[in-house]
């Protein structure tokens, strides 16, 4: 390690000669890239040639100024057997960003499988211990083609998250030089708006940057263009603070006549976080009851239940969001107090809810800890051999639903979540008359704790224990209580 570094720094005369120390401490720019060796454990036979393609892909790009250098990666390749380990150490990253200006630097891992290759990547910023992006992906084929544009797919999804189009690099004044220019599609006339980068929030397990945080500072214009750079002047402040070097530039407009629509760059706004929801399904098994008291004499009847569940949410915004739960349960029970006329009693249960939640995220970004809160309609319906006698029938519970749901990263792929909801002032219905209209109150409530395991970006599988309870009593001390307590697995996928 230290013998890479001390390479590293040998090459400063002849590849950074005219650097000075203001600039080696800078942040560099994100819209200026390079992307590191690739090694695909097979002697680089097929990583050079998805290097080489991704390579020509950035050149002929207009959203990254692609560095290169053919003196560091000659190093870098001289340490292929750990380059992995390497080119994950910030030390390593850093200098290499300031040996080059780059202030996005795309490592690419290529790992063989039967029949394929693991390929991910990840986005470092110029300090080596920012993440900006992260994606992996099994391909079932050993397709350089393939391999490439899924790559390429990946630094399009990433330039459109990058918070600006350009940056200040001198002030002078109301005028302002910006490192972007004609290559970049940047015209006389173009209208701008200029922001600075107040905060950045990371993910608190993955360390990967997931918001940025600006205020804008005024509105200016276009004056002159070269090739790789602009000049610009102010028109308006929004504040009393002066420019400064490392500001952001956001293109409004291009005016140029091969460009005839309006083109706007992404700002990271409140909803856009990369999903509209998910969908949720699988099965459960567990043990229920069902537990009554007709004319002051207990029975009570239980056994093994299993069911299938789908839920379905979906996000109107960053903070609200809408969901339906459907649940169908069945079973076979058996008497386990008290004489009852039937031995084995067939049942059957179903649970219906909608739902509209806020949710409330404490550390400000969408894949940190998260608190839901949310009010909707719930509804149990229970099925039972009708025994007027034993209590057993054809029974229902619903009304408002309210309830909250927390959920926190415990690992990096995995995530705890607590859920808790209940029925207020529910009412209460009956097929056949068993116990009458006579209500005096009604009690329901569902608890559910587990955790989701990430297995791909698009899809986690999940895991709980869920606890539900529904009790009735009636005018004259007649009450029934249905309870169960299950195991539930099932698969959520994003869309």
């Amino acid at each position: 390690m230290k013998t890479l570094l001390l390479y590293l720094a040998s090459l400063t005369f002849f590849l950074s000669i005219n650097i000075s120390q203001a600039q080696v401490n800078s942040t560099f720019s994100m819209r200026r890239c390079m992307i590191l060796p690739i090694s695909d454990k097979v002697e680089g036979a097929v990583s050079f040639q998805v290097f080489q393609r991704v390579e020509e892909y950035l050149k002929n790009g207009e959203w990254c100024y692609y560095k290169t250098n053919s003196g560091i990666l000659n190093i870098l390749q001289s340490y292929q057997p750990n380059l992995d380990r390497h080119l994950t150490n910030p030390e390593v990253l850093k200098t290499v960003s300031q040996k080059t200006q780059a202030g996005t630097l795309i490592y690419v891992q290529m790992n063989n499988v039967a029949g394929g290759v693991d390929l991910a990547i990840t986005i470092f910023g110029d300090n080596g211990k920012d993440v900006y992006f992260k994606e992996k992906v099994r391909i079932n084929e050993y397709d350089i083609n393939l391999i490439s544009q899924t790559i390429i797919n990946w630094l399009n999804v990433y330039e459109k998250t990058i918070p600006y189009d350009g940056r200040i690099i001198g002030v002078l004044g109301n005028t302002f030089t910006i490192d972007i220019g004609r290559a970049s599609k940047v015209f006389v006339g173009n209208n701008l708006t200029v922001r600075r980068p107040v905060n950045k929030k990371k993910h608190p397990l993955l360390k990967e940057v997931v918001e940025w945080e600006s205020e804008e500072l005024g509105r200016g214009q276009i004056t002159n263009v070269s090739e790789f750079q602009s000049s610009g002047a102010m028109k308006e402040y929004s504040t009393r603070k002066k420019l400064q070097p490392g500001d952001w530039v956001i293109m409004e407009q291009k005016l140029a006549q091969d460009v005839k629509n309006k083109v706007q760059y992404p700002e990271l706004k409140g909803y856009e976080f990369g999903q509209l929801g998910t969908v949720t399904i699988g099965g459960k098994l567990g043990s229920g009851s069902d537990t009554t008291n007709i004319s002051s004499t207990n029975r009570k009847i239980g056994g093994l239940l299993y069911g299938i569940w789908l839920n379905i949410e979906a996000w109107a915004t960053r903070n609200i969001w809408v969901g339906g739960n459907l649940q169908r349960n069945l079973g076979s029970y058996s008497s386990e107090t008290g004489n009852t006329s039937i031995d084995d009693v067939s049942y059957s249960q179903s649970e219906t809810k909608f739902k509209i939640g806020y949710k409330f995220l404490p550390l400000g970004f969408f894949y940190g800890p998260q608190i839901d809160t949310y009010i909707g309609y719930g509804s149990y319906s229970f099925d039972l051999d009708t025994s007027a006698a034993d209590g057993f029938g054809q029974h229902s519970i619903s009304g408002i639903l309210m309830g909250v749901r927390g959920s926190i990263p415990l690992h990096r792929l995995f995530r705890g979540f607590l859920k808790m909801d209940f029925l207020i002032s529910p009412s209460y219905e009956e097929e056949v008359a068993v116990y009458g209209e006579n209500l005096n109150s009604a009690t329901s409530y569902q608890i559910e704790f587990g955790s989701n395991y990430v297995y791909s970006p698009q899809m986690t599988v999940d895991g709980s224990v869920e606890i539900t309870s529904n009790k009735a009593k009636f005018t004259g001390g007649n009450e029934f209580t249905f309870n169960d307590v299950s195991i539930k697995g099932g698969v959520s996928f994003n869309f």
